[in-house]
């Protein structure tokens, strides 16, 4: 059988790895399983340096998986040993312990690894091997065909293939928690700002950094992410379903989210929590009454997930302001998979900002300065030093998002 499984990375036969025969049964499981680790370990190094060949790859991955699975129907003898014969004569009316039975069938432990190896390369056929491209991608494409999806995006779409659990790196809840609900100042007021200071050659606030909210969640499909609840009363399924544990911090979180998500809207304003890309794209066109948008992101130049605290000023290249009269903020909030919270926000205008830091450090900032400031809680106005009602903007963290028309 041609089980050759060449490629600049792997140079390995997997007869060295998986052979054997009904005359070889003495290999043990851990050495089933130190062989499993190898021969994935070496698939995972040839999918990330094959994205070029993608096609000859799957070929080539589902005849190795498929020989894998003829070599465990063919390979594995069934027959009983002469050992088990012997028992059944000398202790009829006894049941064997499992314990003895493995020894005596060690194949079987091996039979059923071979097949999950098997199986695990078709998956990964199927799912992870080459560029294919994700149904929610090709959705951006119908629904925004001029509009660039944004690096945050498409990280969500195309996650690390080593995977992770998602990690809170810096909890934010939408500004109009800390506006309407929140007795002191947001836990970053470094982010905050007058908008009379956004002009080339500002100094702003010392301390400031831009960090991603969260880390390892990706995008789910819209089918799949339909398909499972998204509501309180539905809380102990959801945990089960995207196995979390009941007394984890991801199961408080996840709570928290189902119950920002479905706190009343303030007034005069229009807010949804999208589970899928789709849905947010949905959201987005229907708020916007465009599918001509644009969409900013705040970004570390040299693909950081974190710029250090710092003093920034504004570059020369100055303040680019976003077009349009409506824009829709959209947040990430704590979930096994990207959620994001969106809100059609109203007297908000957008600003994309080049800062330098003192350590040189480049970010292209997205800021929200909001204008109809005069219901906000009055640490607002004594911490920035401004009058009830002044225009107050914040800069955002780098995995949120911001849409606007064209024009």
């Amino acid at each position: 059988m041609g089980l050759g499984f060449e490629g600049p990375t792997v140079h390995a036969s997997l007869y060295d790895l998986f052979l054997f025969d009904a005359q070889k049964k003495g290999k043990t499981t851990t050495s089933c399983f130190y062989r499993q680790h190898r021969l994935e370990s070496m698939v995972a190094a040839q999918v990330k340096d094959e994205h070029g060949t993608d096609t000859a790859m799957k070929r080539k991955l589902t005849e190795v998986a498929l020989n894998l699975l003829q070599l465990v129907a063919a390979s594995v003898g069934n027959a009983t040993p002469p050992a088990e014969i012997y028992w059944q004569k000398v202790l009829p009316n006894t049941l064997m312990p499992k314990i003895i039975m493995a020894q005596l069938h060690p194949d079987t432990a091996m039979k059923r690894k071979l097949t999950e190896v098997a199986l695990n390369l078709l998956q990964l056929v199927a799912a992870s091997v080459g560029n294919a491209t994700p149904p929610a991608e090709i959705y951006w494409q119908k629904v925004l065909p001029n509009t660039l999806m944004p690096k945050i995006i498409m990280a969500q779409l195309h996650p690390d293939a080593k995977g992770g659990n998602v990690t809170i790196i810096n909890p934010y809840r939408p500004l109009y928690y800390s506006v309407s609900t929140e007795l002191q100042f947001p836990s970053d007021p470094a982010l905050f700002f007058v908008e009379k200071d956004l002009h080339p050659g500002a100094g702003m606030n010392p301390g400031l950094s831009f960090t991603r909210t969260l880390s390892g969640a990706a995008f789910i499909p819209r089918a799949q992410a339909d398909a499972i609840p998204f509501s309180s009363d539905k809380f102990p399924d959801i945990l089960h379903r995207l196995n979390v544990l009941p007394n984890s911090e991801l199961a408080k979180e996840v709570k928290k989210t189902l119950s920002d998500c479905e706190e009343a809207a303030i007034e005069g304003e229009h807010k949804f929590c999208a589970t899928s890309l789709e849905s947010m794209l949905d959201f987005v066109t229907s708020k916007l009454e465009t599918h001509d948008i644009q969409v900013s992101a705040t970004t570390v130049r040299g693909n950081k997930e974190t710029a250090p605290k710092q003093t920034y000023t504004v570059a020369p290249s100055g303040v680019l302001k976003a077009p349009g009269a409506k824009l829709v903020a959209c947040h990430p909030e704590a979930y096994p998979h990207t959620v994001y919270y969106c809100h059609l926000t109203r007297a908000t205008k957008a600003y994309v900002v080049t800062l330098v830091g003192e350590e040189g450090t480049m970010v292209e900032a997205v800021a929200a300065c909001h204008h109809d400031t005069s219901s906000w809680r009055s640490v607002f106005f004594k911490v920035l030093g401004v009058k009830r009602g002044t225009p107050i903007c914040h800069f955002l963290p780098q995995d949120h998002l911001v849409w606007s028309p064209v024009r």
